[in-house]
């Protein structure tokens, strides 16, 4: 849902627009939005309510759905789970940003607290058009076709390590390219003719290699990649104002992002979905 929100609001913003308004951890700096009122002395993220879990109550009413609006050319979404986790995504430019971890409040504001799981592949599912991305031609026929993607955020991923042993016990490796791909060819000549590839290994960067059984021959192969740790995420910490504080919660409106307050005249305002 968040990366659906994103995609559909991502506009391309102006160099000169992206370097007036990175001012905070986040790259951004938004327009303004509403006079900034008077902050409480003591640090926001020391609060005690943001070391304790929010109450069943709170969860019920602050639980959903938000939005970022009025902010030109900046799409973001956060989702507050029943669990106390969060997702949050941010698209300005060229640039797309996200964050995942746990949330506490005290019915008045909001603790986001990033925590990045270790980066990971598993196994993925191809799709029906999963040829159409790459090219083809009759004179080098493709025995096995390997994608590497991230399906929660659309993305595919170049530069990953892919090995793929054979029947005989060859090994064959490469890397994909900027298609998230990697081709291995079909061969006739010894020791290749008739072999078929037994199992996939993949890698990013220092990771260990990662095998996958095939279960026999296979023409598609794809492979789901998390990089967790390996990203950085869009914020560690952010502290958000609950508005209104009684009745159904219909805005946040961010105070505090990485130890730093919002830049007075320009703050971001996250509205119920």
């Amino acid at each position: 849902m968040i990366s659906q929100c994103l995609k559909e609001s991502h506009v391309k913003l102006k160099h000169a627009e992206r370097r007036r308004r990175c001012c905070t951890a986040l790259g951004l700096a938004l327009l303004a939005l509403y006079p900034i009122p008077m902050l409480q002395a003591a640090p926001l993220s020391a609060a005690p309510a943001a070391s304790a879990p929010a109450t069943p109550a709170v969860v019920e009413r602050l639980a959903g759905g938000y939005a970022l609006r009025g902010v030109r050319e900046v799409a973001a979404a956060l989702r507050l789970r029943a669990d106390g986790g969060f997702d949050y995504g941010i698209s300005y430019g060229a640039v797309d940003m996200q964050a995942a971890g746990t949330w506490r409040s005290d019915g008045q504001r909001v603790w986001l607290q990033t925590e990045q799981a270790p980066a990971s592949f598993r196994w993925g599912q191809a799709q029906s058009d999963f040829h159409n991305d790459f090219p083809m031609t009759p004179d080098r026929p493709v025995q096995l076709l390997v994608r590497v993607e991230e399906p929660e955020r659309r993305l595919i991923w170049s530069n990953v390590e892919v090995q793929a042993e054979f029947t005989n016990g060859q090994v064959r490796s490469g890397v994909t390219g900027r298609n998230g791909m990697l081709a291995f060819l079909e061969r006739t000549d010894e020791p290749w003719r008739g072999h078929t590839v037994s199992r996939l290994a993949v890698r990013y960067r220092d990771m260990p290699w990662m095998w996958f059984e095939m279960n026999g021959p296979m023409k598609t192969a794809v492979i789901y990649f998390r990089p967790g740790a390996l990203m950085r995420p869009a914020f560690k910490q952010m502290v958000l104002d609950v508005r209104p504080t009684r009745g159904s919660a219909r805005e946040l409106r961010m105070l505090e992002t990485d130890g730093e307050s919002s830049p007075g005249g320009s703050r971001e305002t996250y509205f119920r979905q």
